[in-house]
């Protein structure tokens, strides 16, 4: 094997990587996990007033399993993770990558990919690649 293949292969392996991960954030929904974790947070506390203000029994106990929901879904959100970095990873080699294996715009936007990252990108709505 030449050192142009090993090369490619090694370029090829980089790129899959990056579309991975950022593939990866975004089906666990992190894209804005700082973002998401204060809106989650002022969601708690709403539903804390709602609670302590509310006089229907039924209705207080259907706050407070709302609010155990939102607390659960608030340890979920990973605000560890760079987005933005995984976003701009993702930017720079998905070009290449979908030319590469032959990858459409469509089928980027069914994964979730947002159109505003594949305009970024200069992915074309095109059906070929």
């Amino acid at each position: 094997m030449g050192e142009d293949h090993k090369a490619a292969l090694a370029k090829g392996k980089r790129e899959a990587a990056k579309v991975t991960r950022y593939l990866k954030a975004l089906e666990a929904g992190q894209p804005g996990g700082a973002a998401r974790a204060k809106v989650l947070e002022q969601k708690i506390e709403r539903l804390r007033d709602d609670i302590a203000s509310e006089d229907n029994l039924l209705r207080r106990v259907k706050l407070i399993q709302k609010r155990f929901d939102t607390e659960d879904k608030l340890k979920d959100v990973d605000t560890s993770i760079d987005f933005e970095a995984l976003e701009a990873d993702f930017i720079g080699v998905v070009v290449s990558y979908s030319e590469r294996n032959q990858i459409s715009y469509h089928t980027w936007r069914e994964v979730g990919v947002p159109a505003k990252v594949l305009k970024a990108a200069a992915i074309k709505r095109t059906r070929r690649i």
